[in-house]
């Protein structure tokens, strides 16, 4: 996705933007209570090693990079 951004726009710009976004999702507003969770909204009630729990909020992680992706690209567009 992010390779697509770079040869689209010509430039790294929006391929940062979108991993710093996914990285402020994981890491400020959803986070698991065994590490970084200091300044997270929303704890997980899980830990990171529970594969079983993690494998649902791994479909949403790929959902919002590919809303994040699709949003860079019609900003790109435009």
């Amino acid at each position: 996705m992010t390779a697509d951004l770079t040869a689209r726009a010509g430039t790294l710009g929006p391929a940062i933007a979108v991993h710093f976004v996914n990285n402020i999702v994981a890491l400020l507003i959803f986070a698991s209570p065994s590490s970084l969770s200091g300044l997270a909204l929303y704890l997980l009630p899980y830990e990171l090693s529970d594969v079983a729990q993690l494998r649902p909020w791994l479909l949403v992680d790929c959902a919002m990079m590919l809303v994040s992706w699709l949003v860079a690209r019609l900003a790109i567009r435009r």
